[in-house]
């Protein structure tokens, strides 16, 4: 696949409403993902249509990619059951950019962690998106038959109320630790510098995507990293 045509995100799946007193780092979230071989996050731009075509993933993706960026943070703040201002239209931005995906595209799901010694470190799974297709669970669906670990389904968590995922199928092929994998000449732009919690690589220079997939191929890269094959490994 040409360069061209290969975008590359960097994810967080729910690191901060997850954290439990069990799950201080919300990795159970992040282990279930790559077991299950998914990439997710909330189906709050289903809101947008009406109710009985919200659990029709190409008519989510129909209804979006129908509008500008502009249009959809209007529609979106007049259909939210809550406060708007709790997620803004940044987010709104990041959900289209999730549905946008498309096959071959790369992920790379990234988890808090702690340098602390007994602590796990931040890690990143690094997978490819196997198709264009938009799977959408319900709440019940998620938890009862996928067995997802809805930890942030907790009124003192988070004040947003979640009414399933909006999911992508992704092969996850390679897993290491944030440390070892961060620097000059590997993964530098995966750096939390930004709260939000999607970001595409390459949005103001090509260059930083160009070189974003030259270090993921690099020698130095594949020694700081271990194969997967959709099995949650890191500690």
């Amino acid at each position: 696949m040409s360069k061209s045509n290969l975008n590359v995100y960097r994810i967080r799946c729910y690191n901060t409403e997850a954290v439990t007193d069990e799950d201080p780092y919300a990795r159970k979230t992040a282990k279930w993902c790559v077991n299950n071989g998914y990439t997710i996050t909330c189906l709050e731009l289903a809101k947008i249509i009406p109710k009985e075509q919200r659990h029709d993933g190409e008519a989510i993706k129909r209804r979006v990619l129908s509008m500008d960026i502009d249009s959809l943070r209007r529609e979106c703040q007049q259909a939210q059951d809550y406060d708007y201002n709790n997620e803004g239209g940044s987010y709104v931005k990041s959900y289209r950019q999730f549905i946008e995906m498309k096959k071959g595209d790369i992920i790379v799901l990234h988890t808090t962690g702690s340098y602390t010694i007994n602590h796990p470190q931040p890690s990143l799974t690094f997978g490819v998106v196997q198709d264009d297709d938009l799977i959408v669970m319900s709440k019940e669906e998620a938890i009862q038959k996928h067995g997802f670990p809805w930890n942030f389904i907790n009124p003192g968590k988070s004040l947003t109320y979640r009414i399933g995922l909006m999911v992508r199928k992704v092969k996850w092929y390679r897993q290491g630790g944030l440390h070892a994998v961060r620097g000059r000449h590997q993964v530098n732009w995966l750096a939390e510098f930004q709260p939000i919690w999607m970001g595409k690589i390459g949005v103001k220079t090509e260059k930083y995507l160009n070189q974003a997939i030259k270090n993921m191929s690099s020698k130095k890269f594949l020694n700081n990293t271990h194969a997967i094959d959709n099995e949650w490994t890191m500690n």
